[in-house]
């Protein structure tokens, strides 16, 4: 009696995909990563059965590659306990998901060398945004050069003070407004 044994090697690719639809990469993708150009509706159904076969997710690192940014926006903050912050949180993902964004919340405690790690690991994701609060050390020094660097690949950077805001849902949708380049209203 023999046994066949499933040989786990990570998960299903885009070139997975593709073969499993008989089609091109460039198909796959095309369906796949939302693309405007037409694709043929029998090919896209062959493709997202496929895909939901095979159990597909985009690798989302490469698609920030391919484009040049995620839909990622960061808030850095130094203190989350920090209640000034608690409703501008709250503010910020209500703006980032209506925008298509998603939100990511990291703290500093302070420490100007975990902010700079911080802002050297987003660096490595492409946010679109990068929103710091009151307190981040980014005047000068090792965390002013990653910033510079988030802004020289793209990243909109906006600073946001809970001290400085009357109102966190204007000044939220203002920095979203910022972040995807939009005119103010």
């Amino acid at each position: 009696m023999t046994e066949s044994v499933a040989l786990t090697r990570g998960a299903p690719t885009l070139h997975d995909v593709a073969r499993e639809a008989g089609v091109s990469l460039a198909t796959a993708s095309r369906v796949l990563n939302g693309s405007n150009r037409k694709v043929a509706d029998s090919y896209r159904v062959r493709v997202e059965a496929a895909a939901t076969k095979l159990g597909y997710t985009a690798n989302v690192a490469a698609q920030a590659i391919a484009r040049g940014a995620s839909a990622i926006t960061a808030f850095v903050v130094t203190d989350m306990t920090d209640q000034r912050f608690g409703a501008l949180t709250r503010a910020l993902s209500r703006e980032t998901e209506a925008a298509g964004l998603i939100l990511t919340v990291a703290e500093t405690g302070g420490d100007p060398e975990r902010e700079r790690k911080i802002l050297q690991t987003l660096r490595g994701q492409r946010p679109q945004g990068l929103i710091l609060g009151a307190g981040v050390a980014g005047v000068e020094g090792p965390v002013a050069a990653e910033i510079s660097a988030l802004q020289a690949m793209g990243t909109r950077v906006v600073t946001l003070s809970p001290e400085s805001v009357d109102d966190d849902a204007d000044a939220a949708a203002r920095a979203i407004r910022v972040i995807r380049n939009l005119p103010e209203d």
